[in-house]
């Protein structure tokens, strides 16, 4: 009988409170949808497999990323890193004044760039290894990034990011 006075107690005692969280209170604003969601929803494709993400600002970066674990981080001009995408491990991208050095954990190989040249609505660089490629950012008559498509492994592997209409 005490012990159940005891648990009744404690229950009525704990009835009202709440538990708050910033952190918590991210992850939901994230996973919850709301208009603002669909405001900045792009999808990003990685090989064959196209996934819906959402972008925010985190420091220099913005992030592109889902519930399912994909994360892209963008600086404006260059994708730095990927994870998720059924990869066995993330990929990280630095960049200098003409190359790029693109990481696993298992390898690291730099590839010559040009500089970024605006070409229409645009932006073009080229880069070579044992093939030539072009970096990509496209932008709509406002001067805003809707696409981006960018090499961001030393195999040539593509990404692709395309604002939602």
């Amino acid at each position: 009988m005490k012990v159940a006075f005891v648990i009744a107690w404690i229950m009525l005692g704990t009835a009202g409170c709440t538990f708050q969280s910033s952190q918590l209170d991210t992850l939901r604003a994230l996973i919850s949808p709301s208009d603002r969601v669909q405001e900045y929803a792009w999808i990003a494709q990685l090989g064959n497999a196209p996934r819906g993400v959402v972008v925010m600002k985190q420091g220099d970066l913005f992030i592109f990323a889902n519930t399912e674990g994909d994360a892209i981080g963008f600086d404006g001009w260059i994708v730095r890193s990927v994870v998720g995408f059924g990869l066995v491990e993330p990929l990280v991208v630095r960049a200098g004044e003409t190359d790029r050095l693109y990481s696993t954990k298992r390898e690291t190989a730099a590839h010559p760039c040009s500089p970024w040249m605006r070409q229409a609505n645009n932006w073009i660089q080229q880069c070579k290894a044992d093939f030539s490629y072009q970096n990509r950012i496209t932008l709509d008559q406002q001067g805003r990034i809707i696409e981006i498509d960018q090499v961001v492994s030393a195999d040539g592997t593509r990404l692709l990011l395309k604002k939602q209409s």
